[in-house]
């Protein structure tokens, strides 16, 4: 069976819309596509108070068919949410 992270992660075969609260952590990921969105690429949305390489404990996901967003806390103390694509599954030391 999944784990959470790779059970929301991996929606294709188990879409579902709505709210569910979870509880799991994830890695912004630091892959060349996802740098974009953080280093001031034009034509990309800039992310804001969230740090590329960073692990958030991940407390609600809204999926929206096949993909979700998923919600936690920034850098700055506020609830947050990005899209599923934005994260990678943390180290076992992270």
């Amino acid at each position: 069976m999944f784990d959470q992270f790779d059970y929301y992660k991996y929606l294709d075969e188990h879409p579902f819309t709505g709210m569910r609260n979870v509880d799991f952590d994830a890695k912004i990921s630091t892959s060349e596509h996802i740098s974009k969105f953080f280093n001031g690429t034009k034509n990309f949305e800039q992310v804001r108070n969230v740090t590329q390489g960073k692990v958030y404990h991940i407390f609600k996901v809204e999926g929206m068919g096949d993909v979700a967003e998923w919600y936690f806390i920034n850098d700055i103390g506020q609830e947050d949410m990005l899209g599923d694509y934005f994260f990678v599954k943390p180290d076992e030391d992270e």
